[in-house]
């Protein structure tokens, strides 16, 4: 069963005035321990929602789930079924934060080559503004500070941190590959 969390009133007005949510719900995801925040939204992507609630409040979730409606059981509760086909990439658009050292160390360099607030391990790298020359410095810098040795093909192949570390051997994020 999901444990459903209040949601601070500091941050229900800027999901509802700022990110215009028309929904929204915090959930402890028994399976991971992750705080989900489920919001109802038009044309605000998931990674906006994290930049704005890490600006402006201290309730930051683990994984922001943007969707077209928050589906209820009969109970009123939400649905696990549909929460977790969520969690795993179904129909909501997700920005999962990273979890290991080693994500979290990419997701830095691709932070700040990209010139972005924050980057998740399902963010997309060209959706994020990524080229040839960043897809570059990214490789080298990965390379120079995380051990982990890519090249560029492999970085547009995977897309994201979670593919790359995947592709490279290294889906556990605890050492380096290749």
């Amino acid at each position: 069963m999901l444990k459903e969390l209040t949601i601070a009133d500091e941050t229900s007005r800027i999901l509802r005035e700022k990110l215009l949510t028309t929904e929204a719900a915090l959930v402890l995801s028994p399976p991971t321990g992750q705080t989900v925040l489920l919001v109802t939204a038009r044309h605000t992507p998931a990674l906006e929602f994290r930049m704005t609630l890490r600006r402006e409040t201290d309730q930051l979730p683990d994984v922001v789930l943007v969707v077209d409606g928050i589906p209820r059981d009969a109970e009123g509760g939400i649905d696990p079924a549909w929460l977790q086909d969520g969690l795993r990439g179904g129909s909501a658009h997700t920005h999962v934060a990273p979890a290991t050292d080693l994500e979290r160390g990419l997701a830095a360099i691709w932070a700040e080559v990209l010139d972005v607030p924050e980057v998740g391990v399902e963010d997309d790298f060209v959706d994020l503004g990524g080229d040839s020359f960043a897809a570059v410095e990214i490789i080298h810098r990965t390379e120079e500070e995380c051990g982990l040795g890519t090249l560029a093909s492999d970085l547009y192949q995977a897309g994201t941190i979670r593919a790359l570390l995947a592709s490279a051997g290294d889906s556990s994020g605890d050492g380096a590959a290749r």
